[in-house]
């Protein structure tokens, strides 16, 4: 029964009789009505199996009831660390997905519960799309958020998704304007030569960043380039020309010659 229960609790305790100790906690959360009492008891329990005992899975079981009750920061560092130590992720997943489904949870609150699946997606169980997904989903909600613009172009890069990191910097691209735009712009041309192996992507990146500020030199020298590399003497021609008349001082002198 239940005195007899909490009776020997502290005696197996101080008797570390870890095996006998879980059954013991079981039969005092049933007998009580209190959130926070249980709670407290379903991570002592979690605490034992997963720390005398050995059993991280069974630990993360009883993280993840108690979190069901109430679902908390602690509730939820609780079931995060278990997942982490046990490798196992599904039952983290399964609630702070179930969790968001929730119409109570404020913006800020729906953002930090997504970064966090996203970041289980991408770097506990390799689930790109899933990461990619829910990424994607922050920065349709909010295409300011940098944070997690950030963090979804390292996923891309690492993982090659070409049409989504492309998705992702016009995106950027469309947030910005003047310097911070054209940089964008040049950044991704860079991206698209160096990296996709696409020069002529390359070249209409550059032709927008031209278009909008036609004395940007570092944008013009590179049409040059890449006209060059084409073959296309015509437009490297257009593009040396406009470079000259953008330029002063010895950049224009070391433009007057081949022009």
């Amino acid at each position: 029964n239940v005195r007899a229960a909490e009776a020997l609790l502290p005696l197996y305790n101080d008797e570390e009789k870890w095996s006998r100790l879980p059954g013991l906690y079981d039969i005092v959360l049933t007998a009580t009505d209190d959130v926070d009492e249980q709670i407290r008891i379903l991570h002592k329990i979690a605490e034992i199996t997963g720390g005398p005992l050995a059993n991280k899975a069974g630990a993360l079981n009883y993280a993840k009831r108690a979190y069901q009750l109430r679902p908390d920061d602690e509730g939820l560092r609780q079931l995060q660390d278990w997942s982490r130590q046990s490798g196992e992720w599904s039952a983290f997943i399964e609630v702070v997905t179930n969790r968001l489904q929730s119409d109570e949870l404020e913006a800020d609150r729906v953002r930090e519960l997504k970064l966090m699946l996203a970041e289980v997606y991408a770097g506990e169980v390799e689930k790109t799309d899933e990461a990619v997904a829910m990424y994607r989903s922050l920065l349709e909600a909010d295409p300011a958020d940098e944070e997690t613009a950030r963090a979804l172009e390292e996923l891309l890069r690492a993982a090659d998704r070409r049409d989504d990191l492309r998705w992702l910097f016009e995106l950027k691209v469309g947030q910005a304007s003047g310097e911070e735009k054209s940089r964008i712009l040049e950044e991704w041309a860079t991206v698209e030569e160096e990296v996709f192996g696409e020069p002529q992507n390359a070249v209409e990146l550059l032709q927008r960043v031209v278009d909008e500020d036609p004395q940007r030199l570092s944008a013009l020298g590179a049409l040059t380039r890449l006209s060059l590399a084409s073959d296309d003497y015509a437009a490297a021609v257009t593009t040396l020309k406009a470079q000259r008349d953008a330029a002063s001082g010895e950049e224009r002198g070391a433009l007057e010659t081949p022009v």
